[in-house]
């Protein structure tokens, strides 16, 4: 889950603790507000820690994703 504050398109970058992008999202916002991405979809993720980048506009929050089964 995320809130996009703006109607800019997003970005989201997963990125392995080697720093190798493992997956990346481009989307539209057609509004502000809470959104759910599946920050692993089409990618095959194994099991780990990964860093999860979303950027809109001038805004990049990054955070940690821990991917435990699938």
């Amino acid at each position: 889950m995320c809130d996009l504050p703006g109607v800019e398109p997003a970005r989201l970058d997963v990125y392995d603790v080697m720093g190798r992008r493992m997956n990346h999202l481009d989307f539209a916002v057609p509004a502000p507000g809470a959104r759910k991405i599946q920050a692993g979809a089409g990618a095959r993720l194994v099991p780990g820690v990964y860093w999860v980048a979303l950027s809109q506009a001038a805004r990049k929050p990054s955070r940690r994703m821990v991917v435990v089964a699938r």
